[in-house]
């Protein structure tokens, strides 16, 4: 007989003990011997559906925003509710939200699979960064930002971002472009809280910038184990933006 658990609607990132409520989706698993029977419906209905035999449990992770319908690109183009204007030489520390996706992680001691992705986003939008024959293709993404700390909130990751202007003049930031390869997810277990890494902007003309991937801006957080797709690189922690901010 299969047995399941109650449903768990509190903050719960880190290994499914019990089934979850999450927005609108709902997670039951259910144990028979060896065998865990996985179910997630989306609303009344039901939107995956497996069976994992073996030495394995479930681990609910924040995902970078890129897998979903399909991965097609691993950047993401955040714009801002409203631009921030720098003086010459000066620089602005901010915070935003960024948004994230939810996997769903069969592992054991060494080796893990994604076996589930789902958002609270039903409509993710895409974009093209740059020119038609050069631009690059980007997860699409409105967001407002603070310059006081906010407070997580479900399905977005909290990013702290420093936009140095390294030019003699005024210049307008009006977006980010973030390469999900050297950003880095963390996240505080038994929560839905999430954040990046600290991020610096540096703004070198009136049209390019340089992004470094910094260490995490937060203490006693978890790192994603990053799926391979958007393992880090080995060599490099830094990105372009040439077509503008």
């Amino acid at each position: 007989m299969l047995k399941s658990s109650a449903i768990m609607v509190g903050k719960v990132f880190g290994v499914i003990r019990s089934s979850i409520a999450i927005s609108k989706h709902r997670i039951d698993v259910m144990l028979e011997g060896e065998v865990t029977r996985y179910r997630r419906f989306d609303g009344e209905n039901l939107a995956r559906e497996l069976d994992i035999v073996g030495d394995a449990y479930l681990e609910l992770v924040p995902m970078y925003p890129v897998f979903l319908p399909k991965f097609i690109t691993q950047y993401i183009l955040c714009i801002f509710s409203k631009p921030i204007v720098l003086a010459p030489h000066r620089e602005a520390r901010v915070y935003m939200y960024l948004p994230i996706d939810f996997a769903v992680y069969v592992r054991n001691q060494t080796v893990f699979e994604i076996v589930d992705l789902f958002s609270v986003d039903p409509r993710p939008k895409y974009t093209l960064y740059g020119p038609n024959d050069q631009g690059v293709v980007a997860r699409y993404c409105l967001t407002s930002y603070s310059f006081n700390e906010p407070e997580p909130r479900l399905g977005t990751a909290v990013s702290q971002l420093v936009i140095k202007n390294s030019t003699r003049e005024f210049v307008t930031v009006n977006k980010v472009l973030l390469d999900s390869s050297p950003l880095r997810l963390y996240y505080k277990p038994f929560t839905w809280d999430a954040y990046t890494q600290l991020i610096v902007m540096n703004i070198t003309s009136s049209t390019t910038a340089t992004l470094y991937y910094e260490e995490p801006f937060k203490a006693g957080l978890v790192p994603l184990n990053d799926p391979p797709k958007l393992r880090p690189p080995k060599v490099y922690n830094r990105t372009e933006m040439l077509w503008g901010y």
